[in-house]
């Protein structure tokens, strides 16, 4: 079996090598497919993330998820690996963070674990398998966050070229409930 490390290295080359033309047009797919989960539809709150890099474009979601008026909060990570989520109202208002990715300011609103709304959680990822295990960027944020709170529907996103045979599991993994492409989701 392929280590993470190689996997992780050989899809994001893969990735990498999408055009923006294709990373849209997927974006857009990907983006439709949650807007229809029952899931995301009965959720008050999303947790999502600013897609970066060749990851798919999340602001047009998680600007429709403002339209619509679910409370939206993206993560803002730190050195020593920990995340915490701040409220996101529209990408004029994000700034540079960990490593240039742009996240809300922590002068906004954060997410407090433990209220009484309905909480669905976008994940990004580097891979992913057929039995929703997930390979991240290889620091443990999510995996760590999701340990201590765990939202009624956690989704990873990522393009159906992200998707392998089999994914190596460690104790610590922690498995979304949901994986979702522009071609399929998978429960």
């Amino acid at each position: 079996m392929e280590t993470k490390a190689y996997i992780r290295k050989r899809i994001l080359a893969v990735r990498n090598g999408m055009s923006d033309w294709e990373r849209q047009e997927a974006g857009r797919e990907i983006t439709q497919k949650i807007l229809h989960l029952d899931e995301y539809r009965r959720a008050d709150i999303l947790l999502g993330f600013i897609g970066y890099g060749s990851e798919t474009d999340t602001i047009p979601l998680l600007e429709t998820a403002v339209e619509s008026g679910k409370r939206v909060y993206c993560p803002v990570s730190k050195e020593n690996g920990t995340m915490e989520f701040y409220r996101f109202r529209r990408r004029e208002d994000l700034v540079e963070g960990y490593k240039k990715i742009p996240e809300p300011s922590e002068a906004e609103e954060r997410f407090e674990k433990g209220n009484a709304f309905s909480v669905f959680m976008l994940m990004p990822g580097v891979a992913f398998d057929g039995e929703k295990h997930r390979i991240g960027y290889g620091k443990g944020f999510y995996d760590r966050y999701l340990e201590v709170f765990r939202p009624e529907c956690a989704a990873a996103v990522g393009f159906e070229c992200q998707m392998v045979e089999s994914i190596p599991v460690e104790e610590f993994d922690v498995r979304p409930d949901l994986v979702v492409t522009e071609k399929r989701v998978i429960r």
